[in-house]
């Protein structure tokens, strides 16, 4: 005996967000996007019996489309919830029409569901859930409908795949969101206070799925993934342009106040100090470069969480989410204001979280890399292999190096210009070759945590200058 909930997409549409990267679409589907639909729709005290014995199962399969059909973006201007002064809205005294960027994908109407194998509820659970489920009435956004059931079987339908999770800790390459004992009571707190839903996910609530029963083709390159991965991007403000000579100090700064903001115990990986080896956040700055009109000018700056570390992530984008106000950087007597960005409403994909982290195996640095040590003049290539190799990198197929930056909008830096001039080590530009696609955002160097050596994706069509 299985339970299952299917969900049913009448409009073959598809509109929610990756939670790390608002530009993508989630695929496949979460769990625990499932749980919160549920809590969302609530309302017997058997709903609230089945939300916390849901909790206490193992993950479910997930069963859908190996990927979805397609992707767009797009933009329409909607009612924001914040009551200002003077307010602009026609319709709706107070409020102010804002314009929101979407990002939506077509799957087909079968849409997906979420099964466990081998769970036998009882009359009364399975009864409240179908109830529940029923009441379900979009995925994502409003602009999703959906019609959720509860049938008494189900079996996989053309084009679905079947979506495991691993084993607690075993890695995979869909990191999914899943419900966890307590998770009920987390959202209605959340709710109550006015918290985004999707931070009650630490640690504790994601678990790394792949599909089975899937033939891989012989020759399928898996992607090499680099030592960071969730990025929090932070905006300049509009109209202020620092050019990226100044990125170091921008960093620098930035590193000093989120140190502050985040709550004692002051964990090791927030300032690198006792972190023992452990991968610790990196704060780098995201310049306008990679096409050919690029100014190498400061769009705004992003925190790097390390790779699968989700509860350090929590811990650190609840502490500069609280204070409700941007992180001021003095550059040169001229404060400069970088605040959260709404991935919805940014305009430039260098501040896409999506724009960094994509595989490639070309990639040129941004920022200069400063090497690890002093290795002589001409040993700068093999200096670098070698770095590559400690952070658990494949060996570049070929490395060139610069003094001038070698993607246009590259930052041209003297010794004085780096997050740390203090440190006598060379440093220098370059371009790296991997055999195999490396996943970023990709940091390369000893100042590699604070804005130097980070490197920029070459897909075919974007080479470097």
């Amino acid at each position: 005996m299985s339970l299952a909930v299917e969900v049913v997409l009448p409009e073959g549409r598809y509109e929610a967000g990756d939670v790390e990267d608002r530009g993508r679409v989630e695929w496949p589907p979460h769990p625990g996007r499932l749980h919160a639909a549920l809590r969302a729709s609530s309302c017997t005290n058997l709903h609230d019996q089945v939300l916390r014995w849901l909790e206490t199962l193992p993950p479910p399969q997930v069963w859908a489309p190996l990927t979805h059909a397609g992707q767009r973006e797009h933009s329409q201007f909607v009612v924001t919830g914040k009551v200002t002064i003077g307010g602009g809205s026609q319709t709706h005294p107070g409020r102010v029409h804002q314009q929101r960027r979407r990002t939506s994908a077509f799957v087909p109407q079968s849409g997906f569901a979420f099964v466990w194998p081998d769970i036998d509820a009882d009359v009364e659970l399975r009864r409240g859930l179908a109830d529940l489920a029923r009441r379900v009435p979009y995925w994502g956004r409003s602009s999703s409908p959906v019609l959720c059931s509860v049938p008494e079987q189900i079996e996989l339908r053309d084009g679905w795949v079947r979506f495991a999770p691993t084993e607690p800790g075993e890695p995979g390459p869909h990191p999914l969101r899943v419900p966890f004992p307590g998770l009920t009571d987390e959202l209605e707190r959340r709710y109550e206070s006015g918290q985004w839903a999707w931070e009650a996910w630490d640690a504790s609530g994601w678990r790394h799925y792949r599909p089975v029963d899937v033939e891989e083709p012989q020759d399928t390159v898996v992607p090499v993934e680099s030592g960071h991965g969730p990025m929090m991007v932070f905006t300049a403000p509009p109209g202020v342009g620092v050019d990226g000579l100044h990125a170091g100090a921008l960093v620098a700064g930035m590193r000093s106040v989120v140190m502050a903001r985040v709550p004692d115990p002051l964990p090791p990986e927030v300032s690198g100090h006792g972190a023992n080896g452990r991968p610790h956040l990196a704060y780098v700055p995201l310049l306008d470069t990679g096409h050919p009109r690029a100014r190498g000018h400061v769009l705004g700056a992003a925190v790097l969480f390390p790779r699968h570390n989700r509860e350090l992530q929590a811990v650190v984008a609840a502490a500069l989410r609280a204070e409700q106000r941007p992180i001021h950087v003095s550059l040169g007597g001229i404060s400069v204001a970088l605040s959260p960005a709404d991935l919805s409403l940014v305009r430039s994909p260098r501040l896409r979280p999506g724009w960094w982290d994509r595989p490639a195996s070309l990639w040129a640095t941004v920022t200069p890399l400063v090497l690890d040590r002093f290795s002589g003049r001409g040993n700068e290539e093999d200096e670098i292999a070698r770095h590559c190799a400690l952070l658990g990198l494949p060996e570049p197929c070929s490395i060139l190096t610069s003094r001038s930056p070698l993607i246009p909008g590259g930052a041209r830096m003297s010794r004085r210009n780096l997050a740390r001039p203090e440190d006598r080590r060379p440093f220098t530009h370059a371009r790296l070759e991997f055999p195999v696609p490396v996943t970023g955002p990709l940091v390369l160097g000893t100042q590699r945590h604070v804005g130097m050596g980070l490197c920029a994706p070459l897909t075919e069509g974007e080479q470097p200058s």
